[in-house]
């Protein structure tokens, strides 16, 4: 059988004093953890989307052209996001109306005028997980027109909840494509006089 020292006041002391440096040392590296994994390295919802479209624009005959719209979207970052919504819209613009001032603001005219189409998209709606992508076409048919401009516009809604302990951050933002087409010159050489 083996007897115990008892230890001497000093040496509980500095055993408490070890302790309580533990303690601290582990709540601390808790909380350098938790700000180095969950708050610096969570990359921004802004920089996890990738939005873009292309436009493919063909000639059906001399009066109608053919715009196919084909929207991409794909998440690059480390975290989820839902996509709330998505709109898609047309203006069919007058020329003169963008001629008549030094600088025509896209945005401003947008806000003002109602849009020729308006469409509401359903199918590039949902979750998108990492690395999860979607694609969809847009077809409009429009009259040629060397007097007229068109603008399409993009916004897409996106969402994201995060749950820190018991806090729940929500960040909202709306992302906006625009293009902006101007008829092209076209060879007049080939018509009867």
């Amino acid at each position: 059988m083996q007897l115990q020292k008892k230890k001497s006041f000093g040496h509980q002391q500095i055993e408490s004093l070890k302790n309580w440096v533990e303690i601290i040392a582990i709540v601390i590296g808790g909380i350098w953890a938790f700000f180095y994994f969950c708050v610096k390295d969570r990359p921004e919802l802004e920089k996890a989307g990738s939005f873009y479209g292309d436009i493919h624009i063909d000639s059906i005959n001399e009066k109608m052209l053919h715009v196919n719209y084909d929207l991409h979207i794909k998440n690059i970052g480390k975290i989820w996001f839902d996509v709330d919504s998505v709109t898609i819209r047309y203006w069919k613009i007058p020329l003169n109306t963008i001629l008549k001032t030094n600088y025509f603001s896209i945005d401003k005219y947008a806000s003002e005028a109602n849009a020729d189409t308006l469409i509401d998209d359903l199918i590039l709606k949902g979750h998108y997980a990492r690395e999860t992508e979607a694609n969809k076409g847009f077809d409009f048919f429009f009259e040629s027109s060397k007097d007229s401009s068109l603008i399409i516009q993009a916004d897409i809604k996106i969402s994201s909840k995060t749950w820190l302990f018991f806090w729940e951050h929500s960040y909202q933002t709306t992302n906006t494509i625009e293009w902006h087409i101007l008829p092209s010159k076209r060879n007049d050489k080939d018509k009867k006089e």
